[in-house]
């Protein structure tokens, strides 16, 4: 077995410095600092540096780290989703000490690598209702390839990172929204990249559920100019209205007072007109969307054409857990 992320997770957490969180793509890494200063956090720098074509993400994450002066503080890197798998298990009949192991020949036959190529972590499932049948609990299980995760980690080292967590994109999200009032009540909160979109539910900072969506902002943008009367664009909307109504759903009949009261729209990188109003016509949910510098002090910092780049890495940046993911 290959050295698992999950030793990383017990390290300590930030110091005065505040904590660092890393969102790196393609085009370019995001970084944010997070001061907590008692139970408040705050911003207190974030950047988007574009990666220069024909360089390395290693080029411009250096130089961004010794930006940060001889003491930068933990770092908490966020994985993308194609990166690892999710996937919900029943909860082994086995005692603690044995858990991990048991998870691992759990999920053996439903990942898409072999079992001793895999990294794997695990997070609880709040208990379901369980309509007068006996039903274990759930596990959600993180998936990813070792060797990735080995490589994220020298390159990181590599940079100056002191890295405290590899976490991922779901529960960056669930930092962010753990911050708005509509968490107590429960929300959805629907993430947009270009490429895919994650559907995740939460309630007191506890995610219940998350589903990736094969449709993103890029697609509704291409979709938006095209010249067919808007009929692409409502064929999405109408299947991403689908995959949320299916989520609320579940999670109602599932989970005993959850009952999520609005959809939280996180920055995209495209505006897209029509998504709120249509999103809150199919729900029959009020749609709001999530500002970072209404949230966090000092996200004033952040131009507000950047908040879609720097949203996870502020995330990762609020991560503040002793434990596992």
């Amino acid at each position: 077995m290959k050295s698992s992320v999950f030793n990383i997770f017990r390290r300590k957490s930030a110091g005065g410095s505040g904590t660092i969180g890393l969102w790196v793509q393609p085009d370019g890494v995001a970084m944010a600092r997070v001061l907590r200063q008692g139970a408040t956090p705050k911003v207190t720098s974030c950047e988007f540096r574009p990666i220069p074509i024909g360089s390395e993400p290693a080029f411009v994450l250096r130089a961004m780290i010794n930006g940060l002066g001889p003491d930068p503080g933990p770092c908490n890197y966020v994985m993308p989703p194609q990166e690892y798998q999710t996937l919900l298990v029943d909860t082994p009949d086995v005692s603690a000490s044995e858990m991990r192991e048991a998870v691992r020949w759990k999920v053996h036959d439903l990942i898409d690598m072999p079992l001793n190529d895999a990294t794997i972590d695990v997070f609880d499932i709040p208990e379901q209702i369980n309509h007068g049948e006996e039903r274990p609990r759930s596990l959600c299980v993180v998936v990813s390839a070792s060797d990735l995760i080995e490589q994220k980690v020298s390159l990181l080292t590599r940079c100056g990172c002191q890295l405290s967590a590899i976490d991922i994109t779901e529960m960056s999200l669930r930092n962010l929204s753990a911050l708005q009032l509509q968490d107590k009540e429960g929300q959805v909160v629907l993430h947009m990249e270009e490429e895919y979109s994650l559907v995740v539910i939460t309630k007191l900072a506890t995610i219940y559920l998350s589903r990736r969506v094969s449709i993103g902002s890029l697609n509704f943008k291409n979709a938006q100019t095209r010249d067919d009367n808007g009929a692409e664009a409502a064929r999405l909307l109408e299947i991403l209205s689908e995959e949320l109504y299916r989520s609320l759903e579940y999670c109602e009949s599932r989970f005993q007072g959850l009952a999520p009261s609005t959809i939280t729209l996180t920055p995209a990188a495209y505006q897209l007109s029509g998504l709120s109003q249509g999103l809150s016509e199919a729900s029959a949910l009020p749609v709001n969307h999530l500002d970072l510098e209404s949230l966090l002090p000092g996200a004033n910092k952040i131009p507000a054409e950047r908040q879609s780049a720097c949203l996870l890495a502020v995330g990762a940046a609020l991560r503040h857990e002793q434990t596992t993911l």
